[in-house]
């Protein structure tokens, strides 16, 4: 390769993480804003002044409020899923690994500052984001779950895999929503549903 086409993949790569860097810098803004201000107080003005870009910088980027919305509820999942991955890791037995990621989730939720606003504020752009509207995480979700989980289960059928993960994320979800009982009974409640459902299939 000659040296033009080496500088281009260089620049290239230096443009890629700088831009990557204005989102996440856009995102830990715009989260900032919805947890002091509320969703209704959330303006593309002020996430631009604070990283220093332009308006029209964020909504090239974002299109508008809803897909900022949007990209911080998918990168608040991936992280929670990095932690519910962490601790299934904790365990061999697939009943308590259930149980474990359903408990972690549900404790981690109820903790979470960006996601109680959500919640108590009721936003008409954002909470649908984790109700009605919340096929992205569902299938995120499902996708990542079933990876772990045949990762260290491989006798299990991926197929089954997928119906338990999506239904397991849809409960956990559901309880975020409106916890009528506590994390830990609805966790082992959760766990028997799953475990039953996918030892019966082997």
């Amino acid at each position: 390769m000659d040296n033009v086409g080496i500088v281009g993949r260089v620049t290239n790569r230096f443009r890629d993480a700088a831009h990557q860097q204005m989102l996440d810098a856009a995102l830990d803004a715009a989260a900032g804003e919805v947890v002091t201000r509320g969703w209704n107080g959330l303006r593309m003005r002020a996430i631009a002044e604070e990283i220093g870009v332009s308006r029209q910088t964020l909504y090239t980027a974002f299109t508008d409020r809803q897909g900022i919305a949007r990209a911080l509820v998918l990168r608040h999942a991936d992280r929670f899923l990095a932690g519910v991955e962490q601790a299934i890791g904790a365990h061999r037995d697939l009943r308590a690994q259930w149980a474990a990621a359903v408990r972690f989730t549900l404790d981690s939720a109820a903790e979470d500052p960006l996601l109680k606003s959500v919640l108590m504020a009721g936003g008409e752009e954002f909470l649908p984001l984790i109700t009605t509207g919340s096929a992205p995480i569902i299938t995120t979700a499902r996708a990542r779950l079933s990876a772990i989980f045949l990762a260290s289960h491989p006798d299990l059928d991926p197929a089954d895999l997928d119906t338990v993960a999506e239904t397991v994320t849809r409960l956990a979800l559901s309880h975020m929503v409106l916890p009528l009982h506590p994390v830990e009974r609805v966790a082992e409640q959760v766990a028997d549903l799953a475990t039953r459902f996918l030892e019966r299939r082997i």
